[in-house]
């Protein structure tokens, strides 16, 4: 597990600083993210604490988890009301074949 988290942590930086060399005025999340951790740890900042790459990296991990659990529970939550309610089924499959 150790070793799982060792290597997504020096994946997520290497995207992050090959990012920041190469597409520095592309405007994105992961822009974003960087920016904000430019200025994470001064003395006056609320997490001064913790370190730019581990606010860049738990930063990127949380946008991940959210996007797929969110993914996860509306497509969970979508077969369950076709489930529930056979005429939306059939009037999935009908408008839903695009052959």
């Amino acid at each position: 597990m150790w070793r799982s988290e060792k290597e997504i942590h020096s994946m997520i930086l290497r995207v992050a600083t090959q990012l920041s060399t190469e597409a520095a005025d592309e405007k994105d999340l992961l822009q974003v993210i960087l920016k904000g951790a430019k200025n994470y740890g001064d003395a006056d900042s609320l997490f001064s604490g913790i370190s730019r790459e581990k606010f860049i990296v738990d930063n990127c991990k949380s946008i991940y988890l959210a996007g797929h659990l969110t993914t996860a529970v509306t497509a969970s939550r979508s077969l369950m009301l076709l489930a529930a309610n056979p005429e939306w089924q059939a009037c999935t499959r009908l408008h839903g074949s695009y052959e």
